[in-house]
């Protein structure tokens, strides 16, 4: 199970992965090295775009990769 700590500090690394991609080009990766060793653990993840309400796109993977 994850904390919701952890929940919240994937969602703000989620958020800057997409703005820090934008911005950079999909080539140049942000530093996870300043994050709590926790989330580097191998899990599934899923992430889902919504603007104005509206779904944007969707990308992740059901199983530990």
């Amino acid at each position: 199970m994850i904390t919701k700590d952890a929940q919240a500090i994937l969602l703000q690394v989620a958020h800057e992965a997409i703005s820090y991609g934008l911005a950079n080009g999909s080539e140049k990766r942000i530093d996870l090295n300043r994050y709590e060793p926790k989330i580097e653990e191998q899990r599934a993840s899923f992430v889902t775009l919504y603007l104005y309400g509206e779904l944007r796109g969707c990308i992740g993977t059901l199983e530990a990769c």
